[in-house]
């Protein structure tokens, strides 16, 4: 489950740690095994399970993930197992990573009638940072522009991500915005 949302990192070439995939004759679908719940009561103290001793940041973005996605118990059970399976060092990025997927999972979906668009799928936004601010590309605009990824805005800088059936970039789709603001007020009215 975790691998299918690494799979895009993947191909555009960002470091992933390899994850060890168990054979066809350790697979539990067909040995029978069922790995406990990460928070099973059945389970002693002393037996601790690979997903219970994952940080509480982590199953909670992970949690977040399958919450937006609506998925069922098997799901989240194989999305905590993925996320065991990866060496301690990659939880801090993994926590980001799923926080991020969350995040665009979870933004409103744009409103037919409605044209504005977030900037969490604008595809100048990233690392929590306006790209296009950080080109200078937005007058009266720092370039260490943080926006509130979620918010709905009109935005010179957008460009559209391949889920927006819209390919026009801010600059064209809201043509307003650029330019001298005494001639624009005149365009519009």
């Amino acid at each position: 489950m975790l691998n299918g949302l690494l799979d895009d990192l993947i191909e555009r070439g960002d470091a992933v740690a390899p994850v060890a995939h168990p054979s066809p004759s350790e697979n539990p679908a067909t040995t029978g095994f069922v790995a406990p719940s990460p928070v099973s009561p059945h389970a002693s103290d002393g037996e601790k399970s690979k997903a219970e001793t994952l940080p509480p940041t982590l199953v909670k973005a992970a949690l977040r993930v399958c919450d937006a996605r609506v998925d069922g118990p098997e799901q989240r059970q194989q999305m905590l197992s993925d996320l065991a399976s990866y060496p301690a060092d990659r939880h801090a990025w993994l926590t980001d990573y799923l926080n991020g997927e969350a995040d665009r999972l979870e933004a409103p979906k744009p409103d037919v009638m409605d044209d504005r668009r977030t900037c969490s799928v604008c595809t100048n936004f990233r690392a929590g940072r306006c790209l296009a601010a950080w080109r200078g590309e937005l007058p009266a605009t720092s370039r260490q522009y943080h926006p509130r990824p979620n918010m709905m805005r009109r935005c010179e800088g957008y460009q559209p991500n391949a889920e927006d059936p819209d390919r026009r970039p801010g600059k064209v789709r809201w043509p307003g915005l650029t330019g001298d603001t005494l001639t624009n007020v005149r365009i519009t009215l």
